[in-house]
């Protein structure tokens, strides 16, 4: 295996392990998560926007570049964990009045 390739190993391992810790810190401070789709992805889309303003912190130095580099790295695990959140709260199945 090449090191390039290693480090991408490494680096995916650290974000699946870090996003897992998200999860749990998230899950035991906020208990369940909303069964209602459209609050569900309206807690995953404030993560989201909350990531996309460390983007354009980072971008264009609105803070310290560290502390919006952080920022970034913080809010893209919480996204991932919401994102595993709102999955997993989904419906199994479209519900049988569709239209």
């Amino acid at each position: 295996m090449s090191e390039d390739m290693s480090q991408e190993m490494s680096q995916k391992d650290d974000f699946f392990g870090n996003m897992l810790g998200e999860l749990q810190y998230a899950e035991e401070k906020h208990g369940t998560y909303p069964k209602d789709v459209i609050h569900g992805c309206a807690i995953l889309n404030e993560e989201a926007g909350k990531l996309t303003q460390a983007c354009i912190d980072y971008t264009y130095g609105h803070i310290p570049r560290a502390e919006a580099y952080a920022n970034m790295e913080q809010y893209a695990l919480r996204v991932g964990a919401m994102a595993h959140r709102f999955y997993s709260g989904m419906p199994s199945a479209p519900h049988s009045n569709d239209k």
